[in-house]
């Protein structure tokens, strides 16, 4: 089952769509900074920052792919004036940040 895009805003203020936007960059930032993991500090300890970094880049991806699904869907819910947050999606955002701040952290103490 796939939602019909909307065909105008919800509101005049763009509060929806500069949530939408928040999501993008935010999955974008994700991909981005598991690339730079991924690429820049593969000869130290190759096997963990080539592994966070893919993880890093696979969850930023999922958070683009939800946030542009559940954007949709959204409309529907705001008219019919049902529940609008997800607290998961929330969760796993901030646990991937905490987690890949982790890993910064240590390549930073790792000579």
């Amino acid at each position: 089952m796939t939602a019909e895009r909307p065909h105008r805003v919800f509101d005049e203020g763009l509060q929806h769509e500069r949530t939408a936007l928040a999501w993008d960059r935010t999955a974008l930032a994700m991909i981005v900074a598991g690339a730079f993991l991924f690429r820049a500090w593969r000869a130290s300890l190759p096997l963990l920052f080539v592994v966070a970094g893919g993880l890093m880049m696979a969850a930023g991806g999922f958070v683009l792919v939800v946030a542009y699904v559940r954007y949709g869907r959204l409309h529907g819910v705001l008219r019919t004036g049902g529940e609008v947050t997800n607290p998961r999606l929330v969760r796993l955002v901030g646990t991937a940040t905490v987690a890949f701040s982790v890993v910064a952290i240590l390549r930073a103490l790792i000579p």
